[in-house]
């Protein structure tokens, strides 16, 4: 299994649009044969003081959001973006979520070597 992690920096005051978008594209993914979970996580203006062992609040820090998705392996995921790409022009779920990924800050695979609870079988 790998987990493809994405990051978007998004500029102050535009984290509602951006938000909706990540909806309408999120669709995209939908019934895909190999995708196992999919996780948008949004930024908190917190940083951790490892003196107090406690976070605290921090304005400054970035509004960098996350988007993980889990595969059973990088094959399916490259099938699916192969398959997006192609699939875009015709609809408006993957034309967004293939626009979201190219303005996308990083792009990071990983696999998962050890889980726990485990999910299933490996």
């Amino acid at each position: 299994m790998i987990v493809v992690t994405t990051r978007f920096s998004v500029p102050e005051g535009r984290e509602s649009d951006f938000e909706q978008r990540l909806r309408v594209g999120v669709q995209a993914l939908e019934r895909r044969s190999g995708l196992i979970r999919n996780e948008v996580l949004r930024p908190c203006a917190l940083r951790f003081d490892p003196r107090q062992c406690q976070f605290l609040p921090d304005p400054r820090r970035t509004r960098q959001y996350e988007v993980k998705t889990w595969w059973r392996n990088l094959q399916d995921f490259e099938d699916w973006g192969q398959n997006l790409d192609q699939s875009a022009r015709a609809g408006s779920a993957q034309r967004v979520l293939r626009e979201t990924l190219i303005a996308a800050e990083s792009l990071e695979v990983h696999e998962v070597f050890l889980e726990f609870p485990r999910s299933g079988p490996r």
